[in-house]
């Protein structure tokens, strides 16, 4: 699991395929099956002794000759956010909401959002959490209620599933976590600023296709509405829309 968690810190990657040792594909991980390691009595033991393929989740498969709608429409009727991409019968890529966000942008593709205001596709599904609580509460928060982002109360600034895990594995956390993973997981989420990123304001009137490209320029995983009462996530700005244009021809 501390490879997978490595990955998933210094590489520009959504998940990890965990493989067999003949090959076969598990399922993948990602950085909700590394933080759900951080809640186990031996924190550093877990992410040595257990094997990423155990803890894997299933998701979509495709290959390079599926459409791009195709795929999105099994993603949005599976609720997941990954497919495995399969060339001569083996597992050559893996593709996320961002890398399909990616490829709308760079294509040309996006225009049809430019009709769609960013905060009409957005949802009020917003966690807040205070700066006075543990990171353990704030792990635990993400793993229980399924949010891949928290915003820290009376700031501008939020915590993600990703900046958790690039902070902790990119810093002396990771040190820290294996002596005394207690006074880690104990310490205040403000005293903890290399796990914080910059929250990307939704402004209002704001297009979808705007607030994808600033999406895409920030290191942030979603937008917040001023009043922190709504986001906007890379599923609301790929999948959601595309499924509406998909009803509406």
């Amino acid at each position: 699991m501390i490879q997978a968690g490595l990955t998933l810190a210094y590489r520009d990657v959504e998940a990890v395929v965990a493989m067999d040792r003949q090959g076969r594909v598990d399922g993948v991980i990602t950085g909700y099956t590394v933080l759900r390691e951080f809640l186990r009595g031996d924190i550093w033991k877990s992410l040595y002794e257990t094997r990423s393929g155990d803890k894997s989740w299933a998701t979509v498969q495709s290959t390079y000759n599926d459409y791009l709608n195709d795929l999105i429409r099994r993603l949005y009727s599976s609720n997941l956010k990954y497919s495995i991409v399969f060339g001569m019968g083996k597992p050559s890529n893996l593709i996320g909401l961002k890398d399909l966000a990616k490829y709308l942008e760079i294509s040309g593709r996006s225009t049809f959002l430019e009709s769609m205001e960013a905060e009409a596709i957005s949802n009020p599904r917003v966690r807040s959490i205070s700066g006075e609580s543990s990171l353990e509460e704030a792990i635990r928060t993400m793993v229980n209620e399924g949010v891949g982002s928290l915003c820290l109360r009376g700031s501008q600034r939020i915590i993600s599933v990703k900046s958790i895990i690039r902070g902790v594995m990119k810093s002396s956390i990771l040190e820290k976590l294996r002596d005394n993973p207690h006074s880690i997981l104990q310490k205040p989420i403000k005293e903890l600023p290399e796990l914080h990123v910059e929250a990307i304001k939704m402004k209002p009137g704001m297009t979808a296709k705007t607030a994808l490209s600033n999406l895409l320029k920030s290191s942030s995983e979603c937008m917040i509405s001023p009043d922190q009462r709504r986001i906007i996530t890379y599923w609301d700005l790929v999948v959601k829309p595309s499924i509406k244009q998909e009803m509406e021809v």
